[in-house]
């Protein structure tokens, strides 16, 4: 019996019964399934970090006052007395 050349069509080497519990169809159509989770979970992902990136970028209350501090815009003892204010409400 001569052997025969191999097929590089899918349709031809794969099984197309529709009995068989693995046909091309079947095979193609999970893995566009798959692919569409995995997209999916990916646009989760980056909405989530989106969102809570953009809460992180803005600084805290005390950070202002550290920075204000630095350049000028008011002395040690408004610094103190705003600090002490601020961290006595309960922040």
């Amino acid at each position: 019996m001569p052997l025969s050349k191999p097929s590089s069509n899918l349709h031809e080497i794969w099984p197309r019964s529709r009995d068989h519990p693995l046909t091309i169809d079947r095979v193609m159509g999970g893995m566009w399934m798959i692919l569409g989770l995995v997209g999916l979970c990916a646009l989760a992902a980056w909405a989530v970090r989106t969102v809570v990136g953009a809460r992180r970028t803005h600084p805290d209350a005390l950070q202002v006052l550290d920075e204000r501090l630095v350049r000028g815009e008011i002395t040690t003892e408004e610094y103190r007395r705003v600090r002490r204010q601020f961290l006595s409400s309960g922040h």
